[in-house]
C-alpha cells in the first residue's frame, strides 16, 4: 500500500514511481476551497496527444470513494472524482502495472461542481442526456456516469466513429431507451408489450418489437458492418435478438438468432447464407461482424464462435428490429440491455468494445 498526499489546487504532478497491479494507492486529497472541486488521474498521451493500443491503461481497476467524494467518471486512461471541502481519501487498485512517469495527478481547484458538470461530461454524452430529457425521460446520476464513461472509452479505443446507432437501454422508459447515443438520428419506436426496467428492456415474445428506423440499405455498408446486442436472458427461442429481413425471404439478411434450438446460433451478415454455430448460452454481448466481401464473424462475450468465408450479397431494405423478425413475425422475449449497429470492427476493436460494454453493464449492476 502506498499513500500519496495531494491537493485539488495542485497543477499536473507526474507520478515518478511505478505501481504494481493489484496494489493499493491511497490518495489523501486536501480540498481547502469552501466548495466542491475535482481531482483527476490522467494517463500521459503520446507525442500527438492520443491514446493508442500501446498506451498503458493506467486507470483501469477499482476505485473506493471516501466520505465527501462522489461522481466518479472513469475510463481506462482517465478518472476524476468530485471532492468536498476538507481532507478525504480516494483508494485505487489498478488492474495493470502503471509504469513510472506515465500518470498525472491533477487538481482542478475551481467549482462548485455536480456529478454532471460539463467540465468532465463528454459533449456527445451530454447531447444524449439532453435528448432523453427532451423526450420526457430521466436518467439517474449512476446511469449518466456510466454512459459518459462508455463514450469516453469508445473514443479512446477508436470505436466511436464506427458507430451509427447505440442504444444503451437506460432510463427504464420507452422515451429514454428509444434514444440513440451516437446521434439524433435513428430514434427508435417501441410497440406495446415491452417491460422497461433498470436492467434493460424485455419484449413479451408474442407481439412486441423495437423499430430502430435504421435501414441497412441506406445507412450501413455492405462489406464493413457490425451489429450487437447484450442479452440478460439465457434461453432457446425461435427468433432473433435483432433482425433486418424482408417478409417472405431472408435474402440479404442481417440478424442473430442466438439459440434457435439445441444451442445453435443462426446468423446472416448481408448475405443469403444462414450460417450456424454452437452457442452454449445466449447471455452477454452477441456481436456479428463483416470486414470484407467474404469475412463473416460471430462472437459472444469476446469469444469467437463463427469465423468463416461467406460472400456478401446485398444490404437489406427493411429497418432493423429488436425482439422480432420481420419475416414470418418470429418474436422473442430476450431482455436486452444494449444494442449497436455500424461499421465493421477489427479484432482489437471488437475486444475493446466488449470490455467497454461489460464495464458499462458492471457499473449499472446488470452484467452477466
Amino acid at each position: 500500500m502506498a499513500t500519496l498526499n495531494v491537493s485539488v489546487t495542485q497543477s499536473n504532478v507526474l507520478l515518478t514511481s511505478a505501481v504494481s497491479s493489484g496494489s493499493t494507492l491511497d490518495f489523501v486529497i486536501d480540498n481547502p476551497i469552501p466548495y466542491t472541486s475535482y481531482f483527476t488521474l490522467e494517463t500521459v498521451a503520446d507525442n500527438n496527444g492520443f491514446y493508442t493500443n500501446l498506451t498503458s491503461k493506467n486507470t483501469s481497476g477499482s476505485f473506493t470513494l471516501g466520505a465527501g467524494q462522489f461522481g466518479l467518471v472513469q475510463s481506462n486512461y482517465m478518472a476524476s472524482v468530485v471532492v468536498s471541502s476538507g481532507v478525504t481519501t480516494l483508494s485505487f487498485i489498478p488492474a495493470v502495472d502503471i509504469p513510472a512517469n506515465t500518470l498525472y495527478l491533477r487538481g482542478v481547484g475551481t467549482g462548485p461542481y455536480t456529478t454532471t458538470s460539463t467540465s468532465l461530461v463528454d459533449a456527445d454524452a451530454q447531447a444524449f442526456f439532453d435528448r432523453v430529457t427532451a423526450a420526457g425521460g430521466t436518467l439517474s446520476a449512476t446511469e449518466e456516469s456510466a454512459v459518459n464513461t462508455l463514450v469516453v472509452q469508445m473514443k479512446a479505443d477508436n470505436i466511436w466513429n464506427s458507430m451509427k446507432a447505440v442504444y444503451p437501454m437506460v432510463g427504464a422508459s420507452a422515451a429514454a431507451c428509444a434514444q440513440n447515443l451516437k446521434s439524433s438520428s435513428f430514434t427508435g419506436t417501441f410497440t406495446s408489450g415491452w417491460t422497461f426496467a433498470s436492467t434493460g428492456v424485455t419484449p413479451n415474445g408474442t407481439s412486441a418489437y423495437f423499430d430502430t428506423t435504421l435501414i441497412p440499405n441506406t445507412s450501413l455498408s455492405l462489406d464493413s458492418i457490425h451489429g450487437s446486442s447484450y442479452s440478460r436472458t439465457n434461453a432457446a427461442q425461435t427468433g432473433p435478438l435483432f433482425s433486418s429481413d424482408n417478409a417472405g425471404t431472408y435474402n440479404n439478411g442481417f440478424y442473430i438468432w442466438p439459440n434457435y434450438s439445441g444451442g445453435t446460433v443462426y446468423l446472416r451478415v448481408n448475405d443469403d447464407t444462414s450460417t450456424t454455430g454452437t452457442n452454449t448460452s445466449t447471455l452477454g454481448l452477441s456481436l456479428i461482424i463483416r470486414t470484407s466481401s467474404t469475412i463473416k464473424k460471430y462472437l459472444r462475450n469476446n469469444v469467437s464462435i463463427i469465423n468463416t468465408t461467406v460472400t456478401s450479397t446485398g444490404l437489406n431494405t427493411s429497418s432493423i428490429y429488436l425482439g422480432a423478425s420481420r419475416n414470418n413475425a418470429n418474436f422473442t422475449s430476450y431482455e436486452q440491455a444494449f444494442a449497436s449497429f455500424g461499421d465493421g470492427l477489427d479484432d482489437t476493436q471488437a475486444s475493446n468494445f466488449y470490455t467497454a460494454v461489460q464495464a458499462f453493464q458492471t457499473t449499472l449492476g446488470r452484467q452477466v
